[in-house]
């Protein structure tokens, strides 16, 4: 009985953490895809994307140079990891 209610508790536990996550990882994605696409409507640099980004000798130059990208990514993680904390 102590164990099924300790279960319980668990999994209620992961769905709430598991939504948290999914709350932060879209609100983070928005955010950061509406910083980038506001970045590259004013600024011209972002026209040669490509041309830009051969440049970089390295990961961490490309990171520098595309931190709104990284951050979109990472909150596209985070809301994968949480709606997979959600379900199970």
């Amino acid at each position: 009985m102590l164990f099924t209610s300790l279960l319980f508790t668990a999994l209620e536990n992961n769905k709430i953490i598991g939504i948290s996550l999914i709350v932060i990882g879209l609100l983070m994605t928005l955010l950061f895809v509406g910083l980038y696409f506001l970045i590259k409507k004013r600024s011209e640099r972002f026209n040669s994307f490509r041309q830009h980004n051969r440049e970089s000798k390295n990961v961490w130059d490309f990171t520098k140079k595309n931190f709104p990208l990284v951050l979109i990514v990472f909150g596209i993680m985070l809301f994968v990891a949480g709606l997979t904390m959600a379900i199970k």
